[in-house]
Protein backbone atom coordinates (compact mmCIF):
# COMPACT_ATOMS: atom_id res chain seq x y z
CA UNK A 1 0.00 0.00 0.00
CA UNK A 2 1.43 3.06 -1.05
CA UNK A 3 2.33 5.81 2.05
CA UNK A 4 0.34 8.75 0.02
CA UNK A 5 -2.14 10.08 2.24
CA UNK A 6 -4.83 13.32 2.21
CA UNK A 7 -4.89 15.08 5.37
CA UNK A 8 -8.19 16.54 6.00
CA UNK A 9 -9.12 19.12 8.79
CA UNK A 10 -12.85 18.55 9.92
CA UNK A 11 -15.39 19.14 12.57
CA UNK A 12 -16.77 15.29 12.49
CA UNK A 13 -15.71 12.52 14.28
CA UNK A 14 -15.21 8.59 13.96
CA UNK A 15 -19.22 8.54 14.89
CA UNK A 16 -19.82 11.22 12.27
CA UNK A 17 -18.23 9.36 9.74
CA UNK A 18 -19.66 5.76 10.86
CA UNK A 19 -23.22 7.40 10.30
CA UNK A 20 -22.39 8.81 6.81
CA UNK A 21 -20.52 5.56 5.57
CA UNK A 22 -17.54 7.54 4.96
CA UNK A 23 -16.12 11.29 5.28
CA UNK A 24 -17.88 13.36 2.72
CA UNK A 25 -18.11 15.90 1.00
CA UNK A 26 -14.55 17.13 0.10
CA UNK A 27 -13.55 18.76 -3.47
CA UNK A 28 -10.65 16.33 -4.11
CA UNK A 29 -8.64 15.73 -7.08
CA UNK A 30 -9.56 12.71 -8.32
CA UNK A 31 -6.23 11.84 -10.04
CA UNK A 32 -4.30 12.52 -7.02
CA UNK A 33 -6.77 10.31 -4.74
CA UNK A 34 -6.05 7.22 -7.37
CA UNK A 35 -2.87 7.13 -5.83
CA UNK A 36 -4.15 8.37 -2.22
CA UNK A 37 -3.70 4.69 0.54
CA UNK A 38 -4.70 6.50 3.64
CA UNK A 39 -6.82 9.58 5.27
CA UNK A 40 -5.77 11.10 8.18
CA UNK A 41 -8.31 13.19 10.17
CA UNK A 42 -7.11 16.53 12.42
CA UNK A 43 -10.06 18.10 14.44
CA UNK A 44 -11.52 21.43 13.71
CA UNK A 45 -12.42 22.02 17.38
CA UNK A 46 -12.96 25.78 17.03
CA UNK A 47 -16.33 25.38 14.99
CA UNK A 48 -19.02 25.93 17.17
CA UNK A 49 -21.05 22.59 16.27
CA UNK A 50 -18.22 20.80 16.76
CA UNK A 51 -18.61 17.23 18.92
CA UNK A 52 -14.89 16.66 19.36
CA UNK A 53 -13.53 15.72 22.74
CA UNK A 54 -9.78 16.59 22.41
CA UNK A 55 -7.59 19.70 21.17
CA UNK A 56 -8.05 21.84 18.05
CA UNK A 57 -5.42 21.01 14.87
CA UNK A 58 -4.86 17.27 16.68
CA UNK A 59 -4.47 14.19 14.78
CA UNK A 60 -7.13 11.88 15.69
CA UNK A 61 -7.79 8.97 12.79
CA UNK A 62 -5.87 7.23 10.21
CA UNK A 63 -8.09 5.42 7.19
CA UNK A 64 -7.51 2.96 5.03
CA UNK A 65 -9.01 4.11 1.68
CA UNK A 66 -11.14 2.12 0.40
CA UNK A 67 -12.42 4.60 -2.93
CA UNK A 68 -13.83 7.77 -3.39
CA UNK A 69 -17.13 8.17 -4.64
CA UNK A 70 -19.19 11.19 -5.45
CA UNK A 71 -20.94 12.86 -2.45
CA UNK A 72 -24.66 11.37 -1.93
CA UNK A 73 -25.57 15.07 -1.53
CA UNK A 74 -22.91 17.31 -3.95
CA UNK A 75 -22.65 15.76 -7.32
CA UNK A 76 -19.12 17.89 -7.17
CA UNK A 77 -17.75 16.54 -4.52
CA UNK A 78 -16.63 13.55 -3.28
CA UNK A 79 -17.08 11.33 -0.27
CA UNK A 80 -13.82 9.37 1.38
CA UNK A 81 -14.88 5.36 1.90
CA UNK A 82 -12.55 3.66 4.24
CA UNK A 83 -11.83 0.06 4.77
CA UNK A 84 -10.25 0.13 8.14
CA UNK A 85 -9.68 2.82 10.90
CA UNK A 86 -6.84 3.76 13.66
CA UNK A 87 -7.17 6.03 16.33
CA UNK A 88 -4.20 8.24 17.22
CA UNK A 89 -3.33 11.23 19.02
CA UNK A 90 -1.29 13.63 17.37
CA UNK A 91 -1.28 17.63 18.59
CA UNK A 92 -0.79 20.15 16.45
CA UNK A 93 -0.70 17.89 13.26
CA UNK A 94 -2.66 20.53 11.33
CA UNK A 95 0.30 22.68 9.59
CA UNK A 96 -3.06 25.77 9.90
CA UNK A 97 -3.50 25.44 5.71
CA UNK A 98 -6.69 27.73 4.64
CA UNK A 99 -7.38 24.75 2.51
CA UNK A 100 -8.92 21.86 4.35
CA UNK A 101 -7.46 19.20 2.14
CA UNK A 102 -3.56 18.41 1.94
CA UNK A 103 -1.71 16.19 -0.15
CA UNK A 104 0.97 14.22 2.31
CA UNK A 105 3.64 11.21 2.55
CA UNK A 106 2.91 9.69 5.75
CA UNK A 107 6.08 9.34 6.43
CA UNK A 108 7.01 13.53 6.73
CA UNK A 109 4.14 13.86 9.22
CA UNK A 110 5.65 11.13 11.74
CA UNK A 111 3.14 8.51 10.70
CA UNK A 112 4.23 4.33 10.35
CA UNK A 113 0.75 2.68 9.26
CA UNK A 114 2.82 -0.72 10.47
CA UNK A 115 2.63 0.83 14.02
CA UNK A 116 -1.01 1.63 14.37
CA UNK A 117 -3.86 -0.66 15.12
CA UNK A 118 -6.13 -1.33 12.52
CA UNK A 119 -9.77 -2.21 13.33
CA UNK A 120 -12.61 -2.47 10.38
CA UNK A 121 -14.59 0.67 10.28
CA UNK A 122 -17.75 0.23 11.80
CA UNK A 123 -19.59 2.67 8.53
CA UNK A 124 -19.20 -0.33 6.23
CA UNK A 125 -22.76 -2.40 7.00
CA UNK A 126 -25.08 -2.79 4.01
CA UNK A 127 -27.94 -0.91 5.97
CA UNK A 128 -25.24 2.49 6.23
CA UNK A 129 -24.66 1.92 2.17
CA UNK A 130 -29.00 1.98 1.36
CA UNK A 131 -28.99 5.22 3.71
CA UNK A 132 -26.51 7.41 1.58
CA UNK A 133 -28.22 5.80 -1.39
CA UNK A 134 -31.86 5.80 -0.73
CA UNK A 135 -33.43 5.63 -3.91
CA UNK A 136 -30.57 3.85 -5.89
CA UNK A 137 -28.48 5.88 -8.03
CA UNK A 138 -28.61 7.35 -11.87
CA UNK A 139 -26.17 6.16 -14.66
CA UNK A 140 -25.10 9.68 -14.36
CA UNK A 141 -23.86 8.75 -10.98
CA UNK A 142 -22.50 5.49 -11.77
CA UNK A 143 -20.09 6.20 -14.44
CA UNK A 144 -19.10 9.57 -12.22
CA UNK A 145 -17.89 6.86 -9.19
CA UNK A 146 -16.56 4.28 -11.66
CA UNK A 147 -14.63 7.56 -13.54
CA UNK A 148 -13.26 8.40 -10.36
CA UNK A 149 -12.28 5.07 -8.93
CA UNK A 150 -10.75 4.01 -12.40
CA UNK A 151 -9.07 7.17 -13.03
CA UNK A 152 -10.48 7.77 -16.75
CA UNK A 153 -12.98 10.33 -18.16
CA UNK A 154 -16.81 10.04 -17.39
CA UNK A 155 -17.26 9.64 -21.47
CA UNK A 156 -14.84 6.24 -21.25
CA UNK A 157 -17.22 4.84 -19.50
CA UNK A 158 -20.08 2.75 -20.99
CA UNK A 159 -22.74 0.95 -18.99
CA UNK A 160 -25.09 -1.86 -20.54
CA UNK A 161 -28.43 -2.94 -18.65
CA UNK A 162 -29.64 -6.40 -19.73
CA UNK A 163 -33.06 -7.32 -17.96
Amino acid sequence: MTDRAVLVFTKKNLADFESAGGSRAWKLNRKTMADIGFAVFCRNAKREDTSHAGSHRQGFLVAKVAGVVPAPLNENRFMILFDEVADIEMDELWMKDRNPIRYVNLSEIGINPDHLEFRPFEGNSQSDTKKSLPDGITISEAKRGLAISFGVDESSIEIVIRG
